[in-house]
Parts: C-alpha cells; sequence; structure tokens
C-alpha cells in the first residue's frame, strides 16, 4: 500500500517495512520492531528518527519505555504535495536552462534517435510534451497504440498535453478505431485540443507517427516494439503534406460528450 509513496520519497525498504509495522502494531518499542522484522536494533532506530524527521512517526514515553505510533496520516499527502512542488521547481528550471544548452550556438540533439521497449516508445511519445500550445498531425493505429503503452498512459499523456494547450489533428483507421466510452481520454472536441478524422476503410496501418515542432515520433507495433525521433524540418513537412491529403478525404468521428466528461474532469 505504502510502496509507491515511500518509493517516491526515496525510503528504503527497511524504513517501509518497519512503517507498515506500526500501522499495525502501534505502541511497539524498537526492540519488539527489531525482533519481529528480525533487523539489527540500531537500524530500527536510525530509521525510526528518518520517519520522525518526516512527521510519519511519533515517539512517546510509556512506563519508561519508548514506544513508536504512526503520525497524523494527514502528512502523507501534505509530504507528496511538497515533493510534487519541488519537482515542478526542478523541471520549470530544468526548462528555462534547456535552450542554452549547446556548443558553439549549435544544437547537439541527433537528428535520429531510436527507442526501444514500452519505456523507450513512451519516451518518444513524452518528448512532444516538452512543447506548449503548438499545432501537431499524428496518423495513428489508436487500438493498437493503446494496447501497446497501456489506457493509463494515455489518460495521464493526454492530461499533460491538453494542460499545456497542444492542439492535434489525429487520423484513425477505421479497422484500428476505439470506442470514447471505454477511452474517454482519446475524445474530441474544442475541450480536449483534438480533433479526430478516421480514414477510408481501404486505408489502414499498424505503425503511427506524430508530427510536432519540426519532429516526426514514430512508433512501431505491438510486435516490433520500437519507436524514433526524427528531428527534420523537411521530413516533417513532407508528411504534414501526406497527412492533409489522408484529412481531406477522412470522416470526422465525435465522441458522445456523457462518455468523456468524467476524464475531462481530472484535466
Amino acid at each position: 500500500m505504502f510502496d509507491s509513496f515511500f518509493n517516491e520519497l526515496g525510503f528504503a525498504t527497511a524504513t517501509k517495512r518497519i512503517y507498515a509495522y506500526l500501522v499495525e502494531h502501534p505502541g511497539a518499542t524498537a526492540r519488539q520492531i527489531a525482533e519481529n522484522l528480525n533487523t539489527p536494533r540500531a537500524s530500527v532506530y536510525d530509521n525510526l528518527k528518518i520517519l520522525i524527521q518526516h512527521t510519519l512517526v511519533l515517539e512517546q514515553i510509556r512506563d519508561n519505555k519508548k514506544v513508536f505510533y504512526i503520525d497524523d496520516p494527514k502528512n502523507i499527502p501534505r509530504l507528496l504535495a511538497e515533493k510534487i512542488a519541488k519537482l515542478q521547481k526542478e523541471k520549470a528550471s530544468v526548462e528555462s536552462f534547456l535552450p542554452h544548452m549547446n556548443f558553439g550556438g549549435e544544437s547537439f540533439e541527433p537528428k535520429i534517435k531510436f527507442y526501444s521497449g514500452v519505456e523507450g516508445v513512451r519516451q518518444v511519445l513524452n518528448d512532444l510534451l516538452w512543447y506548449e500550445n503548438i499545432e501537431t498531425q499524428a496518423l495513428f493505429p489508436i487500438s493498437e497504440m493503446v494496447a501497446f503503452l497501456g489506457k493509463e498512459y494515455f489518460e495521464n499523456h493526454n492530461r499533460e498535453r491538453i494542460r499545456r494547450g497542444i492542439h492535434i489533428n489525429a487520423i484513425w483507421p477505421k479497422s484500428h478505431a476505439v470506442s470514447f466510452k471505454d477511452q474517454p481520454a482519446l475524445g474530441s472536441g474544442k475541450k480536449f485540443l483534438r480533433e479526430i478524422r478516421v480514414a477510408p476503410k481501404q486505408m489502414t496501418w499498424d505503425m503511427g507517427y506524430w508530427n510536432y515542432a519540426d519532429k516526426v515520433a514514430v512508433v512501431s507495433s505491438r510486435k516490433e516494439g520500437f519507436g524514433f525521433i526524427i528531428s527534420s524540418k523537411d521530413f516533417s513537412q513532407l508528411l504534414r503534406a501526406q497527412f492533409d491529403l489522408v484529412w481531406s478525404v477522412s470522416k470526422e468521428i465525435k465522441p458522445n460528450p456523457k462518455d468523456v466528461e468524467g476524464f475531462l474532469k481530472t484535466v
């Protein structure tokens, strides 16, 4: 239950175990904790000190013995909020510094960056989220992409995309369309900053690309499991011309507002 929380705060496994033990055994002594967790008492004290410093555990005296309790549970969301605020501040600092990271005035970013596996492909699509208030185009076999990268990933990606004001015109092949009721994060309309069209049924594909900021993110099928980013204005323009042609013969689709309104409340 607490693994993700403690991992985000950088706590050791021993710290997590002691906290979990105190949840089940409030008022335990360091000796009791050490014996039941088969952990040296010195290590128990070290980890209790960490928990106390983070206002997660309280130390009290009972019958001339030090006993330990879980502190106010409200401290958990407070600590997470502090962590998020710190990360956001660091993110803003990194983003402001990135434009100045060059050698002799020329960017050192490679023209082609290749990634493999699920996490690698997610990294490919996350590159888009460095930008704000841009127009993009995606030719995506969306059901294949969701099956490959996961529904939760696309929910989080779309929340951040919308927050950053990134607009998308998307074309799906009819064979790889999805139900908006099942995938509300993939809705379209003004609030989603997205328009979706379905290509003629004779047109189908298993790979996809996302064209943005003179870059093209290409994603393979699940079977092949790779992705790459090409930084090229000429290549981006070439695919834009192709996209516009397919867009002109594709049919717009819109979700039932009731099917997607729940997701919009989370943005």
